[in-house]
Order: structure tokens, then C-alpha cells, then sequence
């Protein structure tokens, strides 16, 4: 089987190509659509490819105030099935009811520290803790602290599943 295979998003060049799935670990195509709001910058976010079927399905959410990220994969079986696009819009969600400590400090050596909490939303029932680099939409690198609210699927896999951030090096990624 053969699958579209891209990442662009709204501030990178879009690469496309088709490539094949591998036999192993990879056997459902995938879209991911990905929705990020940083200090009310949208970026809005497409990765394409191979992927394995516990990815399938996957939806992904991290709040901590001043950046909303959420993501979903979305697979099919079939030559190039996932040739269409989608884009994720703005989601206000509700409160599920979960608050965690939440901070941001960029461009610091320091540790955020968190002198409020944020309502969780969505599936977002982990609080979570990150010290590292990050790539940013623009190429730029970053040091990032920060504390909020994530998806449990972000705490299984990690920042991998992001796409227009891109984690560079942990120095501390904690899921509670």
C-alpha cells in the first residue's frame, strides 16, 4: 500500500510525495490535522504518512493558558486514501472538570512558576510539566518551561505527535 507522505504547516514550505507503507509498522494511512494557539497566533498544521494502527483515532490536547494545542489522526486503508486535507478550527471546549498548575516561560533558564490553575478541557485529565527545547513554526529554537493540562495520549507518546512544534531536547517531561 502506498500513502501520501507530507508535513507542512501554516508557516513551513509543504513537502509531498507518495511513498510506500511498510510492511511492518505501518500499515494504515494517516492525516493528522493539528490546531495551535500561541498569544493568538493560529497556526494550523497537516502531517501525512504511514502509521500504526494504535496511533489511529488519537486525539491530542495540551492547554496551559497561552498555548492550545489539539491534534487527531485520522487513518484509512487504501492506495493513497488520505490525498485530502483538513484543518481543525478554533475549539473553546468545555471544563471536564480537572484544574492543574499552570505557567509559561520562554527563552529562560529558569522553571516556570505556576501561580494559578487552568481548567482542563477535553481530554485533557493529566497535568503536565516540560523543561526543553522546541522548534518553533518558524524554524527558530526556544527554550520552553511550562505547566498545564494535556491528553493522556500526549503523556503515552510524548511531543512526537506534534507537528508545528517540535521538541528538540527534554530536560524534564512530566505526566501526573
Amino acid at each position: 500500500m502506498a500513502a501520501v507522505a507530507m508535513s507542512a504547516s501554516t508557516a513551513l514550505v509543504a513537502h509531498v510525495k507518495e511513498s510506500p507503507c511498510p510492511a511492518r509498522g505501518g500499515s494504515q494511512c494517516f492525516v493528522m490535522s493539528e490546531y495551535t494557539n500561541m498569544d493568538k497566533q493560529e497556526y494550523h498544521a497537516i502531517n501525512k504518512g504511514c502509521a500504526e494502527e494504535k496511533l489511529c483515532g488519537i486525539k491530542t490536547y495540551l492547554n496551559n493558558g497561552e498555548i492550545q494545542i489539539y491534534g487527531h489522526y485520522n487513518c484509512c486503508s487504501g492506495e493513497n486514501c488520505n490525498k485530502d486535507n483538513y484543518n481543525l478550527t478554533p475549539d473553546n471546549g468545555e471544563s471536564n472538570g480537572k484544574e492543574c498548575p499552570a505557567c509559561l516561560k520562554v527563552n529562560s533558564s529558569e522553571a516556570c512558576i505556576s501561580e494559578k490553575n487552568i481548567v482542563c478541557k477535553h481530554e485533557e485529565d493529566r497535568c503536565y510539566t516540560y523543561f526543553g527545547t522546541v522548534i518553533e513554526p518558524d524554524g527558530s529554537e526556544s527554550q520552553y518551561s511550562e505547566k498545564g493540562c494535556l491528553s493522556p495520549s500526549f503523556c503515552d507518546f510524548g511531543f512526537d505527535l506534534a507537528v508545528s512544534y517540535q521538541v528538540k531536547s527534554s530536560s524534564v517531561f512530566q505526566c501526573t
